[in-house]
C-alpha cells in the first residue's frame, strides 16, 4: 500500500495500492510505502475503488484526478457517483461477517462454554423437540470437547441451555443491527466509513 502526501503540507490525502505512485507521483505530491499497521483499519476492511477509473479511496474521502491534478471529490459528487451507497454496502456486509463469526464463535450458561454452530445449533434444536422423549440425565458435549460434558438434569434444564443460546444468538444480530444502522445513516463518506465495529 502506498500514501500519497501533500508536498507543501505533508498531509496524506490518499491511500491505495497504485504502483504508479512510486515512480510516478501526481504533481505537488509524494508517495510514501506503507506497512499494514499503518493503514487505518477502515481502509483494509474492503478492496480500494478500483472499478471506477482514476478514483481512489482517500482517508477522507475519495480522491480523484481531474486533467494530472489530485483532488478530493464532494459529497455531492461521492453521492451523485453511488459512491456512498457502495461503501455502506461493503460495510453493512463486513458487519453481518463478523456477526455470523461472532454467533458460531459459541455462548457460556452456568459456568460452560458451549458451541453455536449451525450444527450445533440443529442438534440442541432436534433435543428441544424430542425433549419429553429423552432419558434424563442428558449429557451434552461443551465447545471444543471440553471434558466432562455438561449434564443436563431435566427437561427445565435442557430449555435453559436453549434459551441462554437463543438469546446469544439474538444479542449477536441486535448488536449488528445497531452497527449497520449508523452506518445506513451516514450522511457522508467519511462518516460511514468512521463507523467502527468493536463487539
Amino acid at each position: 500500500m502506498y500514501a500519497l502526501k501533500n508536498t507543501a503540507t505533508g498531509q496524506v490525502i490518499s491511500i491505495g495500492s497504485v504502483p504508479s505512485w512510486a515512480t510516478e507521483p501526481p504533481a505537488g505530491c509524494e508517495c510514501v510505502t506503507l506497512i499494514n499497521a499503518e493503514v487505518p483499519q477502515a481502509l483494509l476492511e474492503f478492496d480500494p475503488v478500483s472499478t471506477r477509473g482514476e478514483l481512489r479511496l482517500g482517508i477522507d474521502g475519495i480522491v480523484t484526478v481531474d486533467e494530472g491534478v489530485l483532488r478530493r471529490m464532494t459529497d455531492t459528487e461521492i453521492n451523485a457517483a453511488g459512491l456512498l451507497g457502495d461503501l455502506k454496502r461493503k460495510r453493512c456486509l463486513v458487519v453481518d461477517l463478523k456477526t455470523r463469526d461472532l454467533i458460531v464463535g459459541g455462548f457460556d450458561y452456568d459456568n460452560s462454554t458451549f458451541s453455536s454452530t449451525e450444527r450445533a445449533q440443529q442438534k440442541l434444536t432436534v433435543l428441544v423437540g424430542d425433549a419429553d422423549n429423552i432419558e434424563y440425565p442428558l449429557n451434552i458435549a461443551q465447545k471444543d470437547d471440553t471434558y466432562p460434558p455438561y449434564s443436563v438434569a431435566d427437561k427445565s434444564s435442557l430449555l435453559a441451555v436453549f434459551s441462554a443460546m437463543r438469546v446469544h444468538i439474538q444479542s449477536c444480530i441486535d448488536d449488528g443491527e445497531t452497527v449497520k444502522a449508523q452506518i445506513r445513516d451516514a450522511t457522508t463518506y467519511a462518516e460511514a466509513a468512521a463507523v467502527e465495529d468493536n463487539r
